[in-house]
């Protein structure tokens, strides 16, 4: 058996809730529902697979990982409107919260991904630079409601601007109907 993981970091209370407010803002206006399957987050690494054998010792790097790190602050900077154009999808158009890169938040994602991950099958994964963000909307949105999206926010300014400090480590596996679930986390050092 392998499981198929996304690392991420949950956003804490009152950030998840204003986060969740503009997905399900755009979910409304727009018919775009795939962003409210997971609890907002920043992602650290994506789908990734790990065997089973493994998956123990990996737990056990991530938590040593945790313990030593200290919360991590984190500001969001602005609204981003982006076209992947390297993607697949049929629909590869997403709306997000832009995360400043900070020394820290740079040092986790490298850490887990040259180490922790490292020699593990990654679908999908390009090892482009990291590019933290807060998706409020993908997948599912349309080229046409992209344009509607991006012209609304116009009209209506969403506050941007917020700091917070994340301090968990999240392992997410994929459930049947595409929602997630978080099946182990790790807090990081006080």
């Amino acid at each position: 058996m392998t499981f198929d993981i996304s690392i991420v970091s949950y956003l804490p209370n009152p950030i998840r809730t204003k986060i969740k407010k503009y997905q399900k803002l755009i979910s409304e206006k727009f018919n775009t529902v795939r962003a409210l399957d997971w609890v907002p987050h920043i992602t650290i690494a994506d789908r990734v697979l790990i065997p089973e054998d493994k998956f123990s010792n990996i737990c056990s790097e991530l938590k040593k990982v945790c313990s030593k790190t200290k919360p991590i602050k984190v500001n969001t900077k602005k609204l981003c409107f982006i076209l992947l154009t390297k993607s697949s999808l049929e629909n590869p158009y997403v709306v997000s919260l832009k995360v400043e890169t900070t020394k820290e938040l740079q040092r986790l994602h490298d850490l887990i991904q040259n180490n922790i991950c490292k020699g593990l099958k990654r679908p999908g994964y390009k090892s482009d630079k990291y590019s933290p963000h807060i998706t409020l909307a993908y997948r599912d949105l349309t080229k046409e409601n992209f344009k509607k999206v991006k012209q609304f926010f116009k009209n209506y300014p969403i506050k941007v601007n917020y700091s917070f400090k994340l301090d968990n480590i999240q392992l997410v596996i994929p459930l049947r109907n595409e929602r997630r679930r978080s099946i182990w986390m790790f807090k990081f050092k006080k």
